[in-house]
């Protein structure tokens, strides 16, 4: 009988000491495929593992829509509370990231923190044109007061967010009912959410259960942390410009293996990256159409042409390199691109000088490298007449206009066939 009571007494004191519930977190940047197969992932393990809900700790400047839309399915589908969080402070739900914030059953944010600016725009930054812009925004205003509607919030102020690309703070986001809390921390976080209600998708009231809460963190694998690094548009186009270089410069100069091995490599990694970026391949095309220009201007003399029309080709094709027409926020920015143009430029701009003074250079080797050679006279030569000469350590038959002693130094100036016709040096 005692060691029954020590038995309950122990398993009541361990059920004290344990967390009430366990909450997942998983950090999202760049919004594209990989987070999407990242928060993907986590719900199933939140689901597997009978967590009490997620934290989705959000920091990005926007990306793809079709991403978002899929994230944005997820979260209002899921089967347990989903708590987005801006943070921590210095953070932003920019663009695409406001969708999301929006969509969770429990909205916060960070002091010092954003979020907003989701009106659609092009890969350099610009308003879409005219007859596009209206069928994208109309669309996407559409999915913004859905959201807002779904979760009973501001409906004008989400619209505002893609109409006018407003942004604001933590503190008008709370006023103007976006979200529902501010909170330093995770932890802070759990505290404040403790016992509100959430509807899920089943239309199911729940209670969230945060006090006393403990938190694991959500472990990417080593492919869902290496797409997250191709994420970023601008590494991906500096990928594709350094694997242009490499292959460019192996093709002129076979044998290398260097370059050729680097670019390679480089080349692959920017293909991986058009997995998870809405790249335009129209735009990428355009780009190669400016490097063979590029090359073209080391070998044909067009006099600077085809060298301008390849870098106005390969900036172009630059700025228009991710799609916009699926882009929120995601973008190669001019720091990249002016940067990246101007170093494929000159790379090409070097081999063309290399060509130049190669085809300048005077002959090494063959016969045609004896004309200039200064050599010797072996016999004497009658004016007029065929002798013998050593130069460049051969023997060949030499004939001089003018007469030449025995030891003289002679001057090759013309080859014909076997004979060399010499003058007195």
């Amino acid at each position: 009988m005692l060691k029954l009571l020590v038995s309950l007494f122990l398993v009541l004191t361990a059920r004290a000491q344990a967390p009430a519930a366990t909450w997942l977190e998983v950090d999202i940047g760049v919004i594209s495929s990989a987070s999407e197969e990242v928060l993907d992932g986590a719900l199933a393990e939140a689901k597997a593992k009978s967590y009490a809900g997620i934290i989705v700790r959000l920091d990005t400047p926007g990306g793809a829509l079709d991403s978002t839309r899929a994230m944005v399915k997820s979260i209002l589908g899921a089967t347990l509370p989903v708590v987005v969080w801006v943070g921590p402070s210095g953070s932003r739900a920019g663009s695409a990231g406001s969708f999301l914030t929006l969509a969770g059953h429990i909205a916060a944010m960070a002091p010092g923190t954003n979020i907003g600016a989701a009106h659609p725009v092009q890969a350099d930054g610009e308003d879409v044109p005219k007859e596009m812009d209206r069928k994208v925004l109309n669309d996407t205003l559409s999915f913004m007061e859905s959201i807002a509607k779904e979760r009973n919030r501001n409906v004008a102020m989400a619209r505002s967010f893609v109409a006018t690309s407003v942004s604001i703070t933590e503190r008008e986001a709370l006023d103007n009912k976006v979200i529902d809390v501010i909170a330093k921390d995770p932890d802070d976080l759990l505290r404040q959410i403790d016992g509100k209600m959430v509807a899920l998708a089943s239309g199911t009231q729940v209670k969230i259960a945060a006090a006393g809460a403990a938190r694991v963190v959500f472990q990417k694998s080593l492919r869902q942390q290496l797409m997250a690094i191709l994420t970023n548009p601008e590494l991906f186009y500096l990928l594709f410009m350094a694997g242009l270089i490499g292959l460019g410069y192996e093709l002129t100069h076979p044998g290398i293996i260097f370059p050729g091995v680097a670019g390679g490599i480089c080349m692959i990694l920017a293909l991986i990256a058009t997995s998870v970026l809405p790249v335009s391949f129209g735009a990428a095309a355009l780009i190669l159409v400016g490097v063979g220009l590029l090359i073209a201007e080391a070998f044909v003399p067009s006099f600077g042409t085809l060298g301008v029309g390849g870098l106005v080709a390969l900036v172009l094709g630059s700025v228009f390199l991710v799609d916009p027409a699926n882009t929120a926020g995601l973008r190669i920015s001019w720091w990249a691109i002016a940067p990246g143009a101007l170093t494929v430029a000159l790379a090409f701009a070097a081999l063309g000088f290399i060509v130049l003074r190669a085809r300048r250079a005077p002959v090494l080797s063959g016969q045609e490298a004896l004309v200039g050679a200064v050599g010797a006279a072996l016999a004497d030569i009658a004016a007029g007449g065929e002798g013998q000469i050593r130069v460049s350590g051969a023997i060949w038959n030499a004939h001089s206009a003018d007469a030449v002693q025995r030891g003289d130094k002679v001057v090759v100036i013309k080859v014909d066939g076997l004979t060399l016709g010499v003058k007195r040096s």
